[in-house]
């Protein structure tokens, strides 16, 4: 559970910053949220992965990533669902005020607050990591770059300290087309509206993570 969770925010850390290198100014201009539905899917070095926002509540945006992943290894794969609510987006990891997981056929789980806690204070902000990343970004230019979702006219940025590349454009739903950083590539797949939540069944608390009197976990 703590290597899926791992997983899972670092791609929607990953997307978020992606997303927001849009414009000439993306620190000033940032990611913009498509309408309520707006998707889109990925395919990456380890499976899909797939980013939809489904709409406003009174707590923030809620946003979902699902991703399927090839067994590896251990045989271990398959697919598995996050949904966060945000203040906004891009979002703070600090204010994330809910998160919903599921793997596989796992009833959908539910962070206590003491979980949130724990992921507030070891995942960086995305518009922290936004903000940096648009500063060293540098505009390579227009670029007409074919994904497996078809040809698209997009706008090129490198991040040369860190090896990685991004094309965007404002034509699909979070504006990333491809990214490539450290041998590892991400492209779009498909894109649309309409997306409806991919959870099955009712969320349930997550257990806690404080281990038994005298701090011993059980084998």
């Amino acid at each position: 559970m703590r290597r899926t969770l791992f997983l899972s925010l670092t791609a929607a850390a990953v997307l978020a910053t992606s997303a927001a290198a849009q414009g000439n100014s993306c620190a000033a201009k940032g990611a913009k949220l498509p309408a309520a539905g707006g998707w889109a899917e990925y395919q990456t070095d380890s499976g899909t992965m797939r980013i939809a926002y489904l709409g406003h509540e009174t707590l923030g945006e809620r946003m979902e990533l699902s991703m399927t992943r090839a067994a590896g290894r251990r045989g271990r794969g398959g697919p598995m669902v996050m949904q966060m609510v945000v203040p906004s987006y891009p979002y703070e990891m600090a204010e994330v005020k809910e998160v919903v997981m599921q793997m596989g056929e796992d009833p959908p789980m539910k962070m206590s607050e003491q979980m949130l806690g724990m992921m507030r204070s070891r995942m960086p902000n995305a518009s922290q990591m936004s903000s940096e990343s648009c500063a060293r970004m540098t505009l390579v230019g227009r670029e007409s770059i074919t994904v497996p979702a078809g040809t698209f006219q997009t706008t090129h940025y490198r991040d040369a300290e860190h090896n990685a590349d991004v094309w965007v454009t404002p034509s699909i739903p979070f504006g990333m087309v491809k990214a490539v950083a450290e041998g590892h590539t991400v492209q779009l797949a498909a894109s649309g509206t309409g997306a409806t939540t991919k959870l099955t069944g009712t969320p349930q608390e997550m257990p806690g993570m404080m281990g038994p009197p005298g701090g011993r976990r059980p084998n």
